[in-house]
């Protein structure tokens, strides 16, 4: 997971970052050491389905607009609170970046319309109260594994409505899934998922 995130956040230094912003080896403690950002937990962001929320992770002892990260949890495309996530929002905030752990809806209730429609939705939030949040909006990306890696990825290349454009600045999509066909067809990759059939319920819906 070290190199995940390191790659990640060099990714995301180069793309986004124009000031100066801490970019170091991931620190073990990290977990632990809360003090260097604050969280606020649960902070609701859509109308359309009001139980969704996200936690929203902020540097201390910065005052300049910070360029912020969408950390997306991935899991079959099935819906998700984002917390498994968590580790790494933190590591995200002690690395000098904002951060938001969102959830979002998913199959079977739900499906990739409405998914994207929620990350959409998060984005807008962000960039309409970015003063109060203290980050930039012109400074945007996302990151996710498996499904949040597919979903950051499409969040990058949608550009949205002409007047609510919902396009970020960077991506970085690990382990993401963009053949929904082969992935259950072919048989050296059907090998690989040895929980293929419960994974073509919920990637096909």
């Amino acid at each position: 997971m070290n190199i995940l995130r390191l790659s990640t956040l060099a990714l995301f230094a180069c793309l986004l970052v124009s000031g100066t912003v801490r970019s170091q080896a991931p620190d073990s403690t990290a977990a632990d050491s809360s003090a260097a950002f604050t969280v606020q937990k649960a902070i609701p962001f859509s109308a359309t389905a009001p139980k969704l929320t996200l936690d929203f992770y902020r540097p201390k002892k910065t005052k300049e607009p910070l360029p912020c990260i969408i950390v997306i949890q991935g899991g079959g495309f099935l819906p998700q609170n984002g917390q498994r996530f968590k580790p790494f929002a933190e590591h995200v905030a002690n690395q000098g970046f904002a951060a938001a752990l969102i959830s979002y809806r998913g199959s079977p209730k739900h499906q990739h319309a409405d998914t994207l429609a929620d990350l959409g939705t998060s984005l807008a939030y962000l960039r309409d109260n970015s003063k109060t949040l203290g980050i930039d909006p012109e400074r945007i990306g996302a990151t996710g594994r498996s499904a949040g890696g597919t979903l950051a990825a499409l969040l990058a290349v949608n550009e949205g409505p002409a007047d609510a454009p919902i396009r970020i600045q960077a991506a970085v999509c690990f382990a993401g899934v963009f053949d929904f066909v082969a992935r259950f067809t072919d048989k050296e990759q059907l090998a690989l998922q040895p929980k293929h059939e419960a994974k073509i319920k919920t990637n096909g819906a």
